[in-house]
């Protein structure tokens, strides 16, 4: 259909033909409204298009003479499956000749709460937490959308926190309903022809995440199209939204120039004016093609999945905190009579995702470059290259040295240790031992979610590379700081677990980067003598060393045979 006004003159008119969307009556009816609230909060859109009513949501009558499938109707769909996929998917499909959107249909699918599936909630269907998710679909654009399934995660979260606090249940309905909002706007933002925007949530200051004026007006974020944690607040008393519950400032704009409707004769230039504004704070714009949540991937640490606020680093320290505070609550709340310890391990491992999520989000700023893309003219200050500065990029070392890389980063989890345990059904370790792999689970966290992208052959050189246009922090000295942090702590003294996996780690990775002989060694001169250097730092360091440990002496005579192996001459 062509979106016209009904009133061509009216600044604000009902288009000739609104979007309509159904809801399937298959969708339970206690989340029915909350969908139709959700979707028509698109309208809010729209007004800045001049169109009021655009879009007209409706629930599916049980007498309808209409099937779901039919593709002259757009439908949110509620699913289940025997074995569900998680899914939402929010495709549209187009005009090839003019791109004009033809129709669309939103696919939801019912799973159990649990981020592990506990076979006793699905057979009971008591759990809470009952709700909809994602896995990883393509839109008609070809992008992934993973968004869900991301969102998933952060819901469960935030329901494991409100539990472990003791709060209201009323507060895990309020994060419930939050979630779904988010879920929904964000598959309908697809529908309606908007792409992924990673940077979106850079809008509002840590201090504003939480104040409902700004953001019940506003929104958490620029865009509901961004892949963001959950709002958590440390201090519990002043939390806020959880999730951002309307399309955003980003969204608002983007809805403006693809659906307002010109004269002819002066659309060129009236849309020339709206692209003029997208230096403004809230309109910043990243897509999958900019977001760095592969190692190596991208330049820019704004255009990231799974940060908030425009302090992200100061954000993702606080997240440690709670989740510290948090972990020694589970054993409590999540140990209950007559049942097993299947969901203790859940939530145990739901917080160690945001462990993860946090280290992922802090180490992209090391050796990062925000990036700027206005076009000569336009009302910014801002070159299209700067290096995060060599203060913020300590900074996220020093995070990272504390809550993931020091000997106590993890010593809220060990009371849970002995409790975290599968729940056994049938032959279901025939592949695997049934007792937790916590080595891996830490050392995953350490070098997959940081170590990987920060000694990376791509942020090493960039690192360098730089140095030509403002960046003061070394490959060097970021080594220098690593080895500060993986090392120092524990010199006097036994090395723990955790530390003697990621020493290991960090010594191999140190002595892949300065082996001349490689064939395929990617990585460039500059990083292979700061490597080099940083093997015979750690040497010297292990030589003083002192410990009555007979692992710790061990494992420091290990890593000295390795460094003595790097650095002989061949």
């Amino acid at each position: 259909m062509v979106f016209e006004k009904k009133d061509p003159t009216a600044a604000l008119s009902e288009p000739v033909e609104p979007i309509v969307w159904w809801v399937e009556n298959t969708t339970p009816v206690e989340y029915r409204q909350t969908i139709v609230e959700a979707g028509n909060r698109w309208n809010q859109a729209f007004e800045k298009a001049g169109f009021k009513n655009a879009v007209v949501m409706k629930i599916q009558p049980d007498t309808i003479d209409w099937d779901a499938g039919d593709v002259r109707y757009n439908v949110i769909r509620w699913v289940a499956s025997a074995n569900p996929n998680y899914g939402a998917i929010g495709p549209s499909f187009a005009n090839p000749r003019t791109g004009q959107i033809l129709g669309s249909d939103i696919t939801v699918e019912w799973s159990s709460g649990s981020r592990s599936p506990i076979y006793d909630e699905l057979f009971s269907a008591k759990s809470i937490q009952n709700q909809n998710n994602l896995n990883t679909y393509f839109h008609s654009d070809g992008h992934l959308c993973t968004m869900a399934s991301e969102l998933k995660s952060q819901f469960l979260t935030g329901a494991t926190i409100a539990e472990a606090y003791d709060e209201d249940p009323k507060t895990i309905l309020k994060v419930h309903k939050e979630f779904l909002y988010y879920l929904i706007l964000h598959e309908m933002g697809h529908t309606l022809g908007l792409n992924h925007n990673m940077k979106a949530s850079q809008m509002l200051s840590a201090s504003e995440l939480n104040d409902i004026s700004i953001t019940e007006k506003i929104g958490l974020i620029g865009s509901v199209m961004d892949y963001p944690t959950i709002n958590l607040s440390l201090d519990r008393t002043k939390q806020g939204n959880y999730f951002t519950t309307k399309p955003g400032p980003y969204d608002l704009w983007a809805i403006e120039y693809g659906y307002k409707e010109f004269d002819e004769k002066l659309e060129e230039n009236e849309l020339n004016k709206i692209l003029s504004r997208s230096t403004e704070p809230g309109l910043a714009f990243g897509n999958d093609a900019d977001d760095m949540r592969a190692s190596g991937k991208a330049i820019d640490p704004h255009v990231m999945v799974e940060d908030l606020s425009s302090d992200a680093i100061g954000y993702a320290e606080s997240r440690f905190k709670l989740v510290n505070t948090v972990m020694p609550k589970l054993k409590v709340k999540y140990s209950k009579t007559g049942q097993n310890y299947a969901e203790l391990r859940s939530r145990f491992s739901m917080l160690n995702g945001q462990r993860r999520n946090m280290i992922a989000v802090v180490s992209r700023y090391i050796g990062g470059v925000y990036v700027d893309r206005s076009y000569v003219g336009q009302n910014t200050t801002e070159k299209p290259f700067t290096p995060v500065s060599e203060a913020e990029q300590k900074r996220a070392i020093e995070v990272l040295n504390k809550y993931a890389f020091a000997p106590n980063a993890f010593e809220a989890d060990v009371s849970l240790y002995p409790y975290l345990q599968l729940q056994r059904r049938g032959f279901g370790f025939f592949t695997s031992t049934e007792d937790p792999k916590l080595s891996g689970i830490y050392l995953s966290m350490q070098t997959d979610g940081a170590l990987s992208h920060i000694l990376h052959p791509t942020t090493l050189q960039r690192i360098s590379n730089t140095s030509l246009y403002g960046n003061t922090y070394s490959v060097a000295e970021v080594m220098n700081d690593l080895v500060s942090g993986i090392f120092k702590a524990d010199l006097v003294g036994k090395v723990n677990m955790h530390r003697q996996y990621l020493q290991t780690y960090f010594v191999k990775q140190a002595i892949e980067i300065s082996d001349i002989n490689a064939s395929r060694n990617s990585y460039d001169d500059i990083s292979k003598a700061a490597a080099r250097q940083t093997l015979k730092k750690i040497k010297s360091m292990l030589l003083t060393a002192t410990s009555i440990d007979e692992s710790t002496r061990a494992h420091r005579g290990n890593l000295i045979f390795l460094i003595d192996n790097a650095l002989a001459i061949k």
